[in-house]
């Protein structure tokens, strides 16, 4: 007998299987019994429970937010919440839905389990006895018809032998036909003597389902009330008539009441339902997204997403292929105008809002075909879009190296000519054609989208998770980072210096997993840079690290202390590690603390380094070819002060400390003096005014330095996090921010580029503008999602 190998989709719905019976049950069977240790049902599972009437959960047994001590400060002491008071367990489930009017009755299913306390053989205690258990009881009530006539549902038993499980509900007659709520409602009494089981009143895994006697399909679409949105917020009112126009060929059956539904169709896209039920777990298969192409469009086929091309591509094919992303997006908004005409397309009652999309579709074309524009016509922007596309290549080809290598899939001596092919280092379409609409206001200084008193744009990147929407802000900063070199020296202050791009995150996780893959793009950076010095500069690219002292050291000597704790056994530092990468970027090498050094002031060059974990030299951000340099990251407030890094990636929250440390300024270019040896400095960094000649280094004297250029760049990941509370502190630091990142060039203020990315979010304009609108009321728009 052959055994064929499971699909990636049979896997799927497995382990979807295991994860709804570990969360609803029954995990062991529909007669499951629960382990002996087991002290009460309801707390074996999470979901799918309904409990006695007026069963009351004290405040004390709710889930309460996290507190812990604080960063010594930096991040603030969580204050204490407000207690929770008492609530009620909900004992009532339910769904209401739409019959056709020709529909005489229909008939009502109901199942769930309870659990009884008893003795079982197939578990013993300590004593070898028999253990007391709960065991599942399956209970499957007959059917239950009802006649479809106005007026209420007056509760009935659902099962002769669970007189106080009852169905309840309300029938109304209209134009639509015959509207129907049911609840299913759990009206047995709580036990409260010591000794009493009281799992036995709960009801669990509760199901209701509703159907026709010859199961033909009755149910029919419901049709929202419209809402009155004239008293809606316009930024809210204009979401709201977005998405009804979007999901206007969606039908919807039914609607939960504390649950969700699932309606079954006698076939795909059918007008009407056979059966609608309640479903504690819903799942639902999103259909995979993919770029578009040739394949989907004739008018891409002489495009190129190749990285390495478009980096290398003559004058004339550079332009003549990113041109067909112009023309392909221009036809594909004149094919969705064209809509309006169509009946088919059912857009009665949305002419005005797809024409509202058909104009912002419009405005991001134009902002496309200007970046195009600015490449063909400004040899900055030409070399920048060059040199950005030249290291996300590099980035890559060189992270899929360094995870084969990880994986022992192939060797470090094999190199990454096997791994160099178009398929690895290609953009989606959706990705190059952000990053174009997006140059003019990263190279215009006074481009009304970034400077603009009232018109500035915050430009949202809203893709589905997984799509690529990292890479597509990392190729705008690969941008940033060479326009600034390539731009040199402006009102006196130089590109290669100061912090160009500031990248935030609002969760330390998500900060220590893009900081790993940023350092990819950091390392291609460098290495462009090493190979044409004169081009790109002296001063390396660096990436830095700014979070909570739990995370990274402080200080250099916090560093040094932290791995030599490590390094004799004892305890880890309760003040974070510096070593937040374990691998090698560029080659997959592992890196160990052996692998850190910590070169403290003032006796040296003040710097933690991390090394790229080959021993034999091989990588060129090894000890052996990058002595006191190694990998280009920093993971120490100190150094990341005194070296203002080129691409900084923090926390917000760790913002708050602007008000009470100083340094915090050098980030925004807010230095007065330079030390040869140990970087830049402020008034409030006492460094002293020489040092001798130590350890090979010459003696220094500190000089006096000017401003260094702020950043021009500001990436938020995560939009839709940052909101209740967090929001409010947040929003209050951001005019801080800004104001700290701008400058005067020309007699004219000019601000950094603002760009975000989520997943998921509602009401983004809205979120957006309390965000990142200054009180002299900044006015914040967002580029919409477009071309599927």
């Amino acid at each position: 007998m052959t055994l064929s190998a499971p699909t990636p989709t049979s896997i799927r719905d497995e382990l979807t299987q295991m994860v709804i019976r570990d969360l609803l049950g029954p995990a062991g069977g529909v007669e499951e019994e629960l382990n002996q240790y087991e002290d009460h049902a309801y707390q074996r599972y999470l979901v799918g429970m309904l409990a006695p009437k007026d069963k009351e959960v004290a405040g004390g047994e709710l889930d309460e937010l996290a507190t812990g001590d604080g960063d010594e400060g930096e991040e603030g002491n969580t204050d204490a919440g407000v207690p929770a008071g008492s609530t009620y367990f909900p004992s009532s489930m339910g769904l209401s839905f739409v019959v056709a009017s020709e529909t005489a009755d229909i008939l009502v299913a109901a199942e769930w389990g309870q659990y009884q306390r008893i003795k079982s053989d197939n578990q013993q205690n300590k004593d070898g006895n028999p253990a007391n258990v709960w065991k599942r009881k399956p209970v499957v009530a007959p059917e239950l018809p009802l006649v479809l006539k106005e007026g209420n549902i007056a509760p009935q038993a659902l099962h002769p032998d669970h007189p106080l499980v009852l169905l309840q509900g309300r029938i109304r007659s209209t134009a639509d036909g015959w509207v129907v709520t049911l609840f299913m409602i759990n009206q047995q009494e709580e036990r409260k003597g010591r000794n009493e089981p009281k799992d036995e009143v709960w009801v669990f895994q509760p199901k209701l389902k509703v159907y026709a006697a010859d199961n033909r399909p009755i149910f029919v679409q419901r049709k929202n009330a419209k809402l009155d949105l004239s008293k809606m917020d316009p930024l809210t009112r204009e979401e709201s008539e977005t998405l009804d126009m979007l999901y206007r060929h969606q039908r919807e059956f039914a609607v939960g009441h504390g649950i969700s539904v699932h309606a079954t169709l006698p076939e795909p896209l059918a007008e009407r339902a056979s059966q609608v039920e309640t479903e504690w777990v819903p799942c639902f298969e999103v259909p995979q997204q993919t770029p578009r192409s040739a394949a989907d469009d004739e008018n891409l086929a002489g495009l190129s997403m190749d990285m390495k091309a478009l980096a290398d591509l003559p004058k004339e094919g550079l332009i003549a292929s990113l041109r067909h992303i112009e023309t392909a997006y221009r036809v594909w908004i004149k094919a969705e105008a064209n809509k309006l005409t169509l009946p088919s397309e059912k857009l009665d009652g949305h002419e005005e809002t797809a024409r509202r999309a058909v104009e912002r579709c419009t405005r991001a074309l134009q902002r496309i075909k200007a970046g195009i524009d600015l490449i063909e016509n400004d040899t900055l922007a030409e070399e920048a879009f060059r040199f950005a596309n030249r290291a996300m290549w590099q980035q890559r080809i060189h992270t899929t190296f360094s995870r084969k290598v990880r994986k022992k899939e192939i060797k470090l001596e094999d190199g990454t000519s096997s791994l160099d092919v178009a398929k690895n280092r290609s953009w989606r379409l959706f990705q190059l054609a952000f990053v174009l609409l997006n140059l003019p206001s990263l190279t215009d200084l006074h481009h009304p989208d970034r400077s603009h008193e009232t018109d500035a744009v915050a430009d949202l990147l809203w893709f589905a998770t997984g799509g690529g929407k990292t890479e597509a802000y990392l190729g705008l900063t690969a941008y940033t980072l060479a326009l600034r070199r390539l731009q040199g020296e402006i009102e006196g202050r130089r590109g290669d210096h100061g912090v160009a791009v500031l990248m935030r995150y609002t969760l330390r996780l998500l900060t220590l997993q893009q900081f790993q893959r940023a350092a990819a793009l950091m390392c291609a950076c460098e290495s462009i840079r090493q190979a044409d010095i004169g081009k790109w500069g002296e001063t390396p690219f660096r990436l830095g690290l700014w979070v909570g002292n739990k995370t990274t050291p402080n200080t250099l000597a916090a560093a040094a202390n932290s791995l030599r704790q490590r390094n004799v056994g004892g305890r880890p530092s309760a003040s974070g590690t510096p070593q937040q990468i374990t691998s090698c970027p560029w080659c997959g090498c592992e890196i160990k603390e052996k692998h850190l050094r910590v070169y403290e002031a003032p006796s040296d060059i003040g710097r933690c380094v991390t090394y790229c974990g080959d021993d034999l030299g091989r990588c060129e951000f090894s000890e052996a070819k990058a002595p006191k340099e190694g990998l280009p990251v920093m993971v120490v407030d100190e150094e990341i002060y005194r070296r203002p890094p080129s691409l900084l990636i923090a926390t917000v929250d760790k913002f708050a400390q602007m008000p009470w440390k100083g340094e915090t300024q050098m980030l925004f270019g807010k230095v007065t003096e330079v030390c040869d040896r140990h970087g830049f400095l402020s008034p409030e960094i006492d460094d002293g005014q020489s040092h001798p000649s130590r350890n090979g280094l010459p003696s220094v004297k500190n000089r006096p330095h000017g401003a260094l250029r702020p950043p021009d760049l500001i990436i938020q990941d995560e939009l839709h996090l940052i909101s209740g509370p967090l929001g409010s502190m947040v929003g209050l630091y951001e005019s801080a921010v800004d104001e700290l990142c701008s400058w005067q060039v020309d007699g004219k203020k000019v601000r950094p580029k603002v760009v975000a990315s989520t997943a998921t979010i509602r009401r983004a304009p809205d979120q957006v503008q309390k965000l990142f609108v200054k009180i002299s009321s900044r006015k914040v728009l967002r580029a919409g999602l477009f071309w599927g």
